[in-house]
Parts: C-alpha cells; sequence; structure tokens
C-alpha cells in the first residue's frame, strides 16, 4: 500500500537535513515507511526505486517524526521494504544531492508487516535548511489526507 504524489514540484532540500510529519495512527502499526525519488542500486529490480526509510507513527495523537536524510537508504528488499544495506554502513546508498534537489516522488507506505493501518498527515516539512531555501505554505489538516485499513486509500499532505 502506498500514496504518492501526482507529479509535484518539489522544492531544494539538498542543503536541509532530514524530513519532519506531524503524523497521526490510529493502529500501532510497524510497517510504515516513507520514500522518495527514483534511484535504485545496480542489481536490483527495476521497480524497487527511492530512498526508503522505517517510521514508527504516534498511536492515537498527532505527533512530530523526524528523519534525517541518513536514515534513508535505495538498498532496501523489494519483498519486506527492510534495508538491506544502511547509508551510515556504505554512503552510496544515501540520499544523492540530484535527487535532494528535486524528490520527483514522494510516498508514504504501509509494507512488510501484516495488520490494520490508518495513518493521517498534518504537514510535510524539511528540516535543518540553510536560510535561503525557500518555504512553500503548509497544508492544513483538512487537505492533509490519509490512507487506511487493509486495503489503503490514498490523498497526499504536501510540504512546506
Amino acid at each position: 500500500i502506498s500514496m504518492t504524489t501526482r507529479g509535484e514540484f518539489f522544492p531544494d532540500l539538498s542543503s536541509c537535513s532530514g524530513l519532519r510529519f506531524h503524523i497521526m495512527s490510529k493502529t500501532d502499526y510497524k510497517g510504515f515507511r516513507v520514500s522518495f525519488g527514483t534511484n535504485h542500486p545496480a542489481g536490483s529490480m527495476p521497480y524497487a526505486s527511492g530512498y526508503k526509510a522505517h517510521f514508527d507513527a504516534p498511536v492515537g495523537f498527532f505527533g512530530d517524526v523526524e528523519i534525517p536524510f541518513t536514515d534513508f537508504s535505495d538498498n532496501w528488499d523489494p519483498y519486506t521494504g527492510d534495508q538491506v544495506v544502511t547509508c551510515e554502513t556504505d554512503q552510496q546508498y544515501c540520499p544523492d544531492e540530484t535527487t535532494l534537489k528535486n524528490l520527483l516522488r514522494f510516498e508514504f507506505m504501509a509494507e512488510g508487516v501484516l495488520g490494520e493501518i490508518h495513518l493521517e498527515v498534518k504537514s510535510i516539512e524539511a528540516m535543518g535548511c540553510d536560510d535561503d531555501v525557500v518555504e512553500t505554505a503548509p497544508v492544513n489538516a483538512v487537505d492533509a489526507g490519509s490512507f487506511g485499513g487493509p486495503s489503503g486509500g490514498g490523498g497526499y499532505g504536501g510540504q512546506s
């Protein structure tokens, strides 16, 4: 299950240190991932693309989840979503500058773990950016959307 943007423009995040989400899950699901970009390492399956990181969402209340870019890797198992080689272990799998200049694709995913899901997203923003990064207006909670249930759904929360 994934929720994907529809070809929106992304600001240049190459001077930022990571992403912050204001989110809530209504279930204690342990397979949430976030992914961006379209890179994939040599030898990987063609559909297995992007930099991916696992996260745990607050259950029953909105809270912030911060994920440094160093927690993302583009070397992950296409069946489970688990990272095979982390960015920390081998920097060739860290998000590259080209991707951080335009993410091209952004997804919240629920994969590799059975269970009911319901994820609500109030905001998505970059953190630790240089002062010259241009911000876009945050999306309010009504427009942010959610996805959930055994078969998922969709909606894009935007970014700032």
